[in-house]
Protein backbone atom coordinates (compact mmCIF):
# COMPACT_ATOMS: atom_id res chain seq x y z
CA UNK A 1 0.00 0.00 0.00
CA UNK A 2 1.08 3.62 -1.10
CA UNK A 3 -0.34 6.67 0.63
CA UNK A 4 0.24 9.70 -1.32
CA UNK A 5 -0.86 13.21 0.48
CA UNK A 6 -1.70 16.35 -2.04
CA UNK A 7 -1.53 19.10 0.43
CA UNK A 8 -4.45 17.98 2.75
CA UNK A 9 -6.16 15.03 0.99
CA UNK A 10 -4.32 11.04 1.71
CA UNK A 11 -5.19 9.08 -1.44
CA UNK A 12 -4.25 4.74 -1.08
CA UNK A 13 -2.48 3.19 -3.79
CA UNK A 14 -1.73 -0.34 -4.48
CA UNK A 15 1.90 -0.83 -4.79
CA UNK A 16 2.36 -0.90 -8.23
CA UNK A 17 2.55 3.01 -7.83
CA UNK A 18 6.23 4.60 -9.03
CA UNK A 19 6.44 8.63 -8.31
CA UNK A 20 9.04 10.84 -10.58
CA UNK A 21 10.79 13.96 -10.29
CA UNK A 22 10.91 13.85 -13.92
CA UNK A 23 8.58 11.89 -16.24
CA UNK A 24 10.31 9.15 -18.71
CA UNK A 25 10.51 10.55 -22.35
CA UNK A 26 7.73 8.14 -23.69
CA UNK A 27 4.80 9.02 -25.59
CA UNK A 28 1.42 10.24 -23.22
CA UNK A 29 -2.18 10.78 -23.85
CA UNK A 30 -3.90 13.71 -22.05
CA UNK A 31 -6.52 12.71 -20.53
CA UNK A 32 -9.33 14.41 -18.18
CA UNK A 33 -11.99 12.88 -15.87
CA UNK A 34 -14.34 15.30 -14.07
CA UNK A 35 -13.32 13.96 -10.53
CA UNK A 36 -9.74 13.52 -10.47
CA UNK A 37 -8.76 15.90 -13.09
CA UNK A 38 -6.00 15.83 -15.89
CA UNK A 39 -3.87 12.73 -15.70
CA UNK A 40 -0.99 11.24 -18.58
CA UNK A 41 -1.82 7.91 -19.76
CA UNK A 42 1.16 6.11 -21.40
CA UNK A 43 0.95 5.50 -25.27
CA UNK A 44 2.35 2.82 -27.76
CA UNK A 45 5.47 4.17 -29.16
CA UNK A 46 4.99 6.35 -32.57
CA UNK A 47 6.85 4.55 -35.53
CA UNK A 48 7.21 6.45 -38.51
CA UNK A 49 7.56 4.59 -41.54
CA UNK A 50 9.80 6.95 -43.75
CA UNK A 51 13.24 8.32 -43.39
CA UNK A 52 13.96 11.30 -41.16
CA UNK A 53 11.75 13.94 -42.92
CA UNK A 54 15.27 16.44 -42.98
CA UNK A 55 17.46 13.72 -45.43
CA UNK A 56 16.81 12.25 -48.95
CA UNK A 57 14.93 16.06 -49.88
CA UNK A 58 15.06 15.23 -53.70
CA UNK A 59 13.23 11.53 -53.19
CA UNK A 60 10.93 13.54 -51.39
CA UNK A 61 10.25 15.85 -54.21
CA UNK A 62 9.79 13.22 -56.57
CA UNK A 63 7.89 11.44 -54.54
CA UNK A 64 5.61 14.65 -53.94
CA UNK A 65 5.42 15.69 -56.94
CA UNK A 66 4.45 11.97 -58.64
CA UNK A 67 1.60 12.40 -56.20
CA UNK A 68 0.64 15.96 -57.12
CA UNK A 69 0.14 14.77 -60.71
CA UNK A 70 -2.00 12.10 -60.09
CA UNK A 71 -4.04 13.36 -57.33
CA UNK A 72 -7.54 15.61 -58.27
CA UNK A 73 -7.22 17.34 -54.75
CA UNK A 74 -5.20 18.88 -52.29
CA UNK A 75 -1.91 16.84 -51.00
CA UNK A 76 -1.78 19.44 -47.58
CA UNK A 77 2.17 20.09 -49.31
CA UNK A 78 3.17 23.68 -49.75
CA UNK A 79 5.85 24.65 -52.82
CA UNK A 80 7.82 26.97 -51.72
CA UNK A 81 10.89 27.63 -54.01
CA UNK A 82 11.14 24.56 -56.64
CA UNK A 83 9.40 24.62 -59.91
CA UNK A 84 9.60 21.66 -62.19
CA UNK A 85 6.82 23.41 -64.82
CA UNK A 86 3.86 22.24 -62.79
CA UNK A 87 0.94 25.04 -62.26
CA UNK A 88 -1.39 23.76 -59.93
Amino acid sequence: MKAVKIGTRVVIYNDTVTSYDRLPAKTYIIGFEKLSGFYLDEYADIVVGEDKIYGGHMQKVGKVMRSYEKADRNLGVIRFFLNFGYDR
